[in-house]
């Protein structure tokens, strides 16, 4: 089950991370490498462009969480 979660957890992070970095990529070049350097990056350019990138940055966040709740789980 902890398996299950983490890899649920993961999926739902990646695929939130690529969508929230799509977006940053159409806003500027300096966001979208940011955010894949430095990946907890995605948070802040969603938080700062929520109309845009409210449900990809709650995606990756909640990903983000099950990943962590799994591994201190397991």
């Amino acid at each position: 089950m902890v398996m299950v979660l983490a890899i649920v957890g993961g999926i739902m992070a990646l695929v939130g991370w690529v969508w929230v970095m799509i977006i940053a990529f159409s806003e500027s070049v300096p966001w979208g490498v940011g955010i894949f350097c430095i990946s907890p990056v995605a948070i802040v350019f969603g938080v700062l462009h929520w109309d845009d990138a409210k449900v990809p940055t709650i995606l990756y966040s909640a990903g983000l969480i099950l990943s962590i709740i799994a591994r201190v789980i397991g």
